[in-house]
């Protein structure tokens, strides 16, 4: 995916966007300015890629069910999480959400206060 510029489209009334990029092998393309604002389910999106650019923003306060679900479990460069405000869960909306990214130094803050089942299972 290196050197396509897809920066600058608009995702932001998009609701599914699974598997998207799974597996990518040196995603380097700047996500920061998609905001994933509709999404009902990203699952798997970035899953085992080689993701090392800016990360989409992922806004949405009120979750569905399983809406970052391994979203990007296995992404062995991943240094960086976005900021995760959403405040309702679903149940296993963060399902394996970072597993097996190894090189994570922070978790991001969890302000949620409507939780549910399995909400923050294997997250990490």
């Amino acid at each position: 995916m290196s050197g396509v510029d897809i920066s600058l489209w608009d995702v932001s009334k998009g609701e599914y966007f699974e598997l998207m990029f799974a597996q990518c092998k040196n995603l380097t393309n700047d996500f920061s300015e998609w905001k994933l604002s509709s999404v009902k389910s990203a699952l798997r999106m970035f899953q085992e890629s080689d993701i090392s650019g800016k990360l989409p923003q992922l806004p949405k306060t009120k979750l569905e069910y399983k809406a970052y679900a391994q979203m990007f479990c296995n992404c062995k460069n991943l240094v960086e999480v976005p900021e995760l405000p959403a405040t309702e869960l679903a149940a296993e909306c963060y399902l394996c959400m970072f597993q097996g990214c190894e090189l994570l130094t922070k978790v991001p803050k969890l302000p949620a206060t409507n939780l549910q089942a399995s909400c923050y299972s294997c997250m990490f």
